[in-house]
């Protein structure tokens, strides 16, 4: 496979492909985890094996924390850190080609299909930011935003598989900032790919 420079030259990956069983319902970390170490290192890893590294070799279900997330990027030899960025910063982020992995409340994300994949979810929920950009929202205004993978597509409920999904900065702000700051959750490598 030819080395990639962004990350859009990489397949996206889902949480309810075959290789995230058997915790799909519960993946979307680890997606994002393979992602990354995935465009990292030019090769496919899927979530579950994500997982595994995350959890130290466990392979229990269930939410994992932005920790094991650093943990399981270390251990494919990609120094990464959890910590507090504004929407700003995540923008910086991304447009300097390191992919940002977001905490999003997704109670408050907008119930539009364009923007939710699980109407019936309102806990938190990981997507992996890729790009800024500026885009048409569903009524057709150009508005600003990011490119996002959510790991939450290929299920039953929806089956389509996009390379990116556009959120407009009205769309994840509030669900990324944390009540009452202006800053959310990520987890991102401490380096851009060389």
């Amino acid at each position: 496979m030819a080395r990639s420079t962004h990350i859009l030259q990489r397949p996206a990956q889902f949480q309810w492909d075959a290789d995230s069983a058997p915790c799909k319902s519960t993946n979307c970390n680890a997606t994002c985890v393979a992602m990354i170490a995935g465009f990292y290192k030019d090769t496919h890893y899927g979530p579950q094996f994500a997982r595994r590294r995350m959890q130290r070799g466990s392979n229990v279900c269930g939410g994992t924390s932005n920790y094991e997330a650093v943990r399981g990027l270390g251990t494919f030899g990609i120094p990464a850190r959890t910590g507090l960025l504004t929407m700003k910063q995540v923008k910086g982020k991304v447009e300097a080609r390191i992919p940002v992995i977001l905490s999003v409340n997704y109670g408050k994300i907008p119930n539009i299909r364009a923007y939710q994949t699980d109407y019936n979810f309102n806990g938190m929920h990981a997507v992996l930011a890729i790009a800024r950009g500026t885009a048409k929202d569903h009524r057709g205004r150009l508005v600003p935003g990011i490119w996002v993978r959510d790991p939450d597509h290929a299920s039953r409920r929806r089956p389509e598989r996009p390379s990116k999904t556009f959120w407009p900065d009205w769309v994840w702000g509030p669900a990324f900032k944390r009540p009452g700051t202006s800053t959310g959750i990520t987890v991102y490598p401490r380096y851009r790919k060389s």
